[in-house]
């Protein structure tokens, strides 16, 4: 799923993030309205406005 939500990330975080050496916690939502917190580390950004995340397809923040 691509969500563009026309916002671009500053050139420290884009350099952050192009190292791969980090980790990214992504909210999401059930249906219910139940949050759900996860650790991503497998995220690469394309470019200030696109940034790629992996995440298996069985997974609770994927069904969000």
């Amino acid at each position: 799923m691509i969500k563009n939500i026309g916002v671009e990330i500053s050139q420290e975080i884009f350099s952050i993030l192009k190292n791969g050496k980090c980790l990214v916690f992504i909210t999401t939502y059930s249906d219910k309205g139940v949050p759900h917190l996860s650790a991503v580390s497998t995220i690469y950004p394309k470019s200030k406005e696109s940034i790629l995340i992996t995440m298996l397809a069985d997974s609770v923040t994927y069904k969000n």
